[in-house]
């Protein structure tokens, strides 16, 4: 390979157009003196390129007309997810797309399939531009439209590797060590791992006790949950960024919207004994409505709208307190358990995020391999940025270093 070519100036093109003009220069490569002038004149023309959003413009039309909609509107909820990749029978079958555009099931499915085609069309025409050599890249150079700055899809540096050709013998003095600090690093890694990051084992019979209750309520407080009202289910929505939650499977007759348990611990409803989890005196109120809700649709008559009302005041419908079953739980559990200990996993997540957090602060500190690896990113950077503050762009590097090869095998 050529040694690394330094230069600096505000025009390299003009340079660059001068040594190509040169008697002898003028040979550079018969199929490429053209188009390669015309580069350095600020004259070539390219196949143009066009961002996603115009993509979109020129061939998705639907996408387009939907954009002055809501975000909440059924329509733009399914392009948004379309966009984002969710299959089509998800979207198509989505409870809550189209119960409410308006659509009946053949006009909503002929719509998704509208925007699927649509997106296919935008996909194939992404990917043939980004897969399409220009003149240049098939000359085995770089793009005509890269510049030292781009980044790649994860935003590191594209070129940043290249930047190394410039700046040699800082990168070497900064990277001198590196090999040892990576070894050192492990080792610090390991010992500290082993210090706050090993499990952590109880073996108080009572404290085990306590977290096999905690356990089990938590799980049964979930199923109670998801028998009243389905399955929970957490997403995010892809046109407002935000968590959405829903609960999968229809609603009881009479459910409210909101839960019966805060923090996972249910509200006792019908609980005055004075003692947690248990009552004394039998739920008749909620037994009468529970027997109403179980009659057929024939048997209401006018009872319906009026059974809602009282199931949802008094809470009839709303999970029940799982804290004495969780506790049953815990003492059948524990007697498997034996003498053996038990992971607290509270604590043991504390440790790991003790040590997680040292090994960042170290991590950055003068001496780590991950901090010269910060510092290289830096460098490159640096120099990336200078290059192109010079004029300098990776094709007319890539130029400048054909010429200077070629005069040097032509003797001048």
């Amino acid at each position: 390979m050529a040694p690394p070519v330094q230069f600096s100036g505000n025009d390299i093109n003009a340079l660059l157009s001068s040594l190509l003009t040169k008697k002898g220069g003028s040979d550079f490569s018969s199929m490429s003196v053209d188009p390669v002038m015309q580069y350095l004149n600020g004259n070539w023309q390219q196949n143009p390129r066009f961002t996603l959003n115009e993509l979109y413009a020129r061939y998705a039309p639907t996408f387009s007309s939907l954009q002055s909609l809501p975000d909440d509107n059924p329509h733009k909820v399914a392009a948004a997810r379309i966009k984002e990749g969710v299959p089509y029978w998800q979207v198509v079958n989505a409870s809550d797309l189209q119960p409410d555009s308006g659509m009946d099931p053949k006009s909503w499915s002929d719509f998704v399939d509208k925007l699927m085609a649509e997106q296919k069309a935008v996909n194939a025409e992404a990917m043939d531009q980004d897969t399409t050599q220009d003149y240049f890249e098939k000359q085995g150079m770089h793009s005509a439209r890269d510049s030292w700055t781009d980044r790649n899809t994860d935003g590191s540096l594209k070129f940043g590797a290249d930047a190394q050709q410039f700046a040699p013998q800082q990168f070497a003095d900064l990277t001198k060590n590196y090999s040892s600090e990576v070894a050192n690093d492990a080792a610090r890694r390991q010992s500290i791992n082993s210090e706050y990051g090993s499990r952590v084992m109880e073996t108080d019979r009572d404290k085990i006790l306590q977290m096999l209750y905690s356990e089990s309520l938590g799980k049964r407080n979930r199923k109670e949950n998801e028998r009243i009202k389905g399955k929970r289910v957490t997403s995010i929505d892809p046109v407002t960024g935000q968590k959405v939650v829903k609960w999968e499977g229809p609603k009881r007759r009479g459910s409210g919207d909101d839960l019966s348990y805060v923090d996972g611990r249910s509200i006792d409803w019908f609980n005055d004994s004075g003692i947690t989890g248990v009552s004394r005196r039998p739920d008749v109120a909620k037994q009468m409505l529970n027997s109403l809700l179980g009659l057929k649709g024939s048997q209401w008559f006018g009872l319906k709208p009026l059974v809602d009302r009282l199931s949802t005041s008094i809470g009839a419908n709303n999970p029940r307190d799982q804290r004495a079953f969780a506790m049953l739980d815990a003492k059948k559990l524990l007697e498997k358990v034996g003498s053996a200990g038990m992971e607290d996993k509270r604590l043991t997540s504390i440790g790991r995020s003790r040590a997680a957090g040292i090994n960042s602060l170290l991590d950055g500190t003068q001496g780590s391999a991950v901090n010269t690896q910060r510092q290289a990113a830096d460098l490159a950077k640096q120099v990336l940025l200078s290059l192109q503050k010079q004029g300098s762009t990776p094709l007319n590097n890539d130029i400048l270093r054909n010429v200077i090869m070629r005069q040097s095998t032509q003797g001048g």
